[in-house]
């Protein structure tokens, strides 16, 4: 609600420093209209993309919205150059405008919310992700409709079943109306993953559904987005030129990965390490891998490398969004030691997806533990609109260069 409150703010900030610089320079409103709405939907989808929209520090705010208005209007340069208008002042009045209107409007939002802040309630002992959250703990049945009133509480989390504590749940029935949640769906609704510790079986029957029609639909789109990617051939001939010039041995590497439903298949990259970098022995990247080439670091840092799964794409065995694939050799130690890891397996694996966009890169079993809660959201979530999002996120880390 709150990135959807800034949206609309946003949105409406844009038109009326439009409106304003229209005024100054005495220019029809109809005539620039529909060109200046082009401009804003890109304008709005850029700051979407920087993170605007996302917590951060005054600083990085700052530095993020230079960068988008800077972006911004080269967009709009370039569009109106295409469509040979050339409204210079008008285009500079706005950018000043808007620019100066959007700070006030940032810094009044933040003072409003500092001075409504969200007291959440936790019942019982808080999980170790948790430690560090600025909740009211108590651990036993008292008052609660008293300490709710003067604590202004608005969330209750219940750390256990709550099934199991009726007790608790008929004090807390005597404080309705108050917004109640397991420990599960609190975790899915404020940090985006799924804590498999404190779910069940119960849980993924209830929650792990078919989504045919959306399906089709991603179907759909893989087919349309990868066949258009292939007009990437030029590059990968470069890119092939390239880590044939830095190291001998092939230009792509074939590993076998584990897909849908347990289906083996290859996955298809542009070498990244030294040839017969493994010696037959199966092993994770390490960060600062000694066995990753020149060219391979740059091609992983932008993720080029991962541009031939296009091709796995179009063959079905993979999607643009999903769990990354993992290899068998791996796959089994983590079934024994990680629960339920082997849901990530009822979704095809994609190019990118909810884990990778939403955690650091991992080689270790905290980290695939980690990334599992991530995949378990996106399962249980996933939709074309959460798909949009993690390929704007995505565009976003490429840009970045936080590539793994």
């Amino acid at each position: 609600m709150k990135k959807i409150i800034l949206f609309i703010g946003d949105t409406a900030l844009l038109y009326f420093s439009l409106y304003g610089s229209l005024t100054i320079r005495s220019a029809p409103w109809s005539s620039l209209f529909w060109p200046f709405t082009l401009i804003f939907a890109l304008s709005l989808l850029v700051f979407f993309i920087a993170g605007l929209y996302d917590e951060q520090d005054k600083l990085t705010f700052y530095s993020l919205l230079w960068k988008s208005l800077a972006i911004n209007t080269a967009l709009a340069i370039f569009i109106f150059y295409l469509s040979s208008t050339a409204p210079k002042r008008i285009l500079l009045f706005q950018v000043i405008i808007f620019a100066l209107m959007f700070l006030v409007w940032r810094n009044l939002w933040k003072m409003v919310i500092k001075k409504f802040p969200e007291h959440t309630l936790f019942i019982g002992k808080p999980p170790q992700e948790l430690a560090k959250e600025n909740f009211i703990v108590v651990d036993r049945i008292f008052n609660f409709k008293k300490l709710i009133q003067n604590k202004h509480i608005e969330a209750v989390v219940f750390g256990s079943n709550p099934h199991l504590n009726p007790a608790a749940i008929a004090e807390l029935f005597q404080c309705l109306p108050i917004k109640f949640m397991d420990l599960p769906t609190f975790f899915e609704k404020y940090y985006k993953k799924i804590p498999i510790s404190n779910v069940s079986r119960v849980w993924f029957l209830e929650n792990i559904n078919q989504k045919r029609a959306y399906e089709i639909g991603k179907r759909i789109l893989d087919l349309i987005v990868s066949a258009l990617g292939l007009i990437s051939l030029p590059l990968w001939a470069i890119i092939a030129l390239l880590i044939k010039w830095d190291s001998p041995g092939g230009v792509f590497y074939q590993q076998i990965r584990i897909g849908k439903n347990n289906k083996k298949f290859s996955v298809i990259k542009f070498r990244t390490m030294i040839e017969n970098a493994e010696k037959g022995k199966a092993q994770w990247a390490q960060k600062n891998d000694p066995r990753i080439t020149r060219i391979g670091k740059l091609l992983r840092k932008t993720r080029l490398d991962e541009l031939p799964q296009l091709l796995n794409i179009l063959k079905n065995d993979m999607s643009l969004i999903g769990p990354r694939p993992e290899r068998p050799e791996f796959i089994e130690n983590l079934k024994k030691q990680i629960p339920y890891y082997e849901i990530r397996h009822l979704i095809k694996p994609g190019l990118t997806g909810w884990a990778q966009i939403k955690y650091k890169y991992g080689n270790s079993l905290e980290d695939s533990k980690e990334k599992l809660r991530y995949d378990l959201f996106y399962i249980k979530n996933r939709s074309l609109i959460l798909d949009l999002a993690i390929i704007l996120k995505t565009i976003k880390t490429v840009l970045a260069g936080n590539g793994s």
